[in-house]
């Protein structure tokens, strides 16, 4: 009978693990629904909840953007179990997108010293805006690992190369030795370096590597899932929306990547009575969260308190700005959900825009357009088709702000976006390199220091090249 009993515990506990491994599987390839069901099944037995559990439970928390909980999970685990690296690394870059800086630095300070701990320095840095620093981490970083592509990576963004540089060698010999999830890496840090010494012919052949190595190491992009998702959105029937009882007032931020919304967020960061959240995506976790969507239902008073509830907001301020560009999908559900609501799309010069989303370096899913001229432009057709319907819908209710015009006259175009959220406007929030500011996009180096007057027209460098 013991025996039987132990045969039973150790099969239940392979079971155990075949379900763990199965949930990072689901949340690899973002099936988040299917893997918070297998989490609530393994909690039922608390014989087995270990460190692993707890991971991927925190884990799973961070694929759905719940930041917060994935902190309180990770905190827990660490102050039960010891350091654990992969929750570790986990909990630093949590608390990144937290904005909590200073205590993800502590606590890497407080652990032993690592490759990744002095890459986690250096991003840190980057976002606070000590280039200096930054660099310093980076170069630590390759110091103990040579072949750390991501940190390669980083110093090419905040480096400016010349003739006299012999990097290039470097980099040239890691691509070359490097994994396949690597190479991208590489393969746009020497673009850099090339595009640095106006070389535009050798930069396009590494990108042009780089997006190519991308494409295969991620999801096919097919626009009619998108499109298929934005008409499910235009479909809803709203309900309870004389219900909605926050009073608080929501900028949306909407367009297409790389068209200078970084820019316009930050005349709104710079003010102290405003919490910019950044690129959130917490309005799409919130629709799914709803059961009733299945059905084409949604409770726009229940959606409106959930997104609140979940915007990070530690000094509860009562106008939040949300910079998901992808959130145009989303406009009905703005409309009819956030009655104080104002949404501010920002346009750029079409093909400064596609070719901008090509030569950087994106690390997310959802940009899996990003790494095919083709793909993008076919997004971006259907981006100006959607955006002319809503425009036409709701000509009242969306800004649009030409970036060429704002960098042209920044100020006056700043008022008038102030005007139109009925906010009140000063002079000092165009100051950002006087300010202490998080910027978390690739646009960083370019924001933090003065504002160009000019559109720079990168694509004119490559355009007979391609």
């Amino acid at each position: 009978m013991e025996n039987d009993s132990f045969e039973t515990s150790i099969q239940k506990k392979k079971e155990h693990l075949n379900s763990l491994k199965s949930i990072n599987f689901l949340i690899e390839i973002n099936e988040f629904k299917k893997s918070i069901k297998l989490i609530r099944k393994l909690r039922k037995n608390t014989r087995f909840l270990d460190k692993n559990f707890f991971y991927t439970y925190a884990l799973y928390s961070y694929g759905i953007h719940n930041y917060t909980k994935a902190i309180s999970i990770l905190e827990k685990l660490e102050k039960k179990y010891g350091f654990f690296e992969e929750a570790h690394n986990l909990l630093i870059e949590s608390l990144m997108l937290c904005e909590r800086h200073q205590t993800a630095k502590k606590i890497i300070l407080t652990n032993k010293i690592s490759f990744i701990n002095f890459h986690y320095l250096g991003k840190i840095y980057l976002e606070l805006g000590d280039f200096k620093k930054a660099k310093k981490y980076f170069f630590k970083s390759i110091d103990i690992k040579k072949d750390h592509a991501p940190s390669h990576y980083q110093i090419s963004r905040i480096r400016k190369y010349n003739k006299k540089s012999k990097y290039l060698n470097t980099l040239i010999k890691l691509s070359e030795k490097s994994n396949l999830i690597d190479k991208p890496f590489y393969y746009f840090s020497i673009a850099k370096y090339y595009q640095d010494l106006k070389d535009f012919k050798s930069s396009l052949f590494y990108l042009q590597k780089g997006n190519a190595q991308r494409k295969k190491n991620l999801t096919k992009f097919k626009i009619t899932d998108f499109i298929k998702n934005s008409r499910f959105r235009r479909k809803l029937i709203f309900s309870n929306k004389q219900k909605i009882s926050c009073s608080n007032t929501n900028i949306f931020i909407v367009g297409m990547p790389r068209t200078g919304s970084t820019l316009i967020e930050c005349i709104f960061s710079t003010n102290p009575i405003i919490k910019s959240g950044g690129e959130t995506s917490i309005l799409d976790r919130c629709i799914l969260r709803q059961q009733s969507v299945r059905d084409g239902e949604l409770k726009s008073n229940v959606l409106n308190v959930n997104y609140n509830r979940f915007f990070i907001n530690p000094n509860k301020k009562n106008i939040l700005t949300d910079k998901t560009l992808f959130n145009f999908v989303n406009i009905p559900v703005i409309i009819n959900s956030f009655s104080n609501s104002k949404i501010i799309e920002i346009l750029r010069d079409r093909d400064e825009v596609i070719w901008s989303i090509y030569k950087n370096n994106f690390d997310s899913p959802i940009m899996n357009f990003s790494y095919c001229l083709k793909d993008i432009e076919r997004f971006y057709s259907y981006y100006e088709k959607l955006m002319k319907y809503y425009k036409q819908k709701y000509s009242n209710r969306i800004l649009s702000i030409r970036y060429e015009k704002f960098i042209e006259n920044p100020r006056e175009e700043s008022k008038k976006i102030y005007n139109y959220c009925g906010l009140k406007w000063d002079n000092s929030f165009l100051n950002f390199k006087d300010k202490e500011i998080i910027i978390k996009t690739s646009s960083n180096s370019q924001l933090r220091g003065k504002i160009y007057n000019k559109p720079q027209e990168n694509f004119k460098k490559y355009k007979e090249l391609i």
